[in-house]
């Protein structure tokens, strides 16, 4: 799917989806989510599986970055554990006009509207590392995400930690 900023998208496990309605957030306010082009590839993996983002704009800044993380570049790093469940992973990329939707974070890529609706497309894929390679990203394993979540937290780069309620404790590795 090509990256599209007249576009949004939503991701999901079931590929059957042919009306997108409004469900309660954490407010109660009934809204469809999507995630806008640029950070479409944070969501290109099981939703459970906690992830850490990490966007490294500039050289200079690695100078400071771990060396999980050291590339110019879109990085994604998840637990080990984590490897079988996103090779067999088949997922569904639903895209909308983003007139339908307003910005409710520009930093994270969150996308809200409140009307029911029907995607412009979708798309199944499979191999998820193949398709993070294809957007440019970088897809690492650790056995643990925390301590690279607590220098992410640290540090001045651009970051997204998504669904850690469900990493490894801390102290597990």
């Amino acid at each position: 799917m090509q990256a599209n900023h007249e576009l949004c998208f939503h991701v999901s496990e079931n590929a059957t989806i042919e009306q997108f309605e409004p469900r309660a957030d954490a407010t109660g306010k009934p809204v469809v989510w999507a995630i806008d082009a640029r950070h479409l590839a944070n969501y290109l993996l099981p939703r459970e599986c906690p992830r850490i983002c990490v966007r490294v704009q500039h050289a200079s800044q690695l100078e400071s970055v771990p060396p999980l993380l050291a590339r110019v570049g879109h990085t994604i790093v998840v637990e080990t554990a984590w490897a079988h469940a996103i090779a067999q992973a088949e997922l569904t990329v639903y895209a909308f006009s983003r007139q339908h939707f307003s910005v409710v974070d520009a930093n994270a890529g969150y996308l809200q509207a409140t009307e029911t609706l029907g995607p412009l497309s979708a798309e199944r894929l499979h191999d998820l590392p193949a398709q993070l390679a294809a957007r440019g990203s970088v897809l690492r394993f650790a056995e643990s995400l925390w301590p690279i979540h607590d220098w992410v937290s640290a540090s001045v780069l651009e970051f997204s930690c998504i669904r850690m309620r469900n990493a490894a404790p801390r102290g597990a590795f």
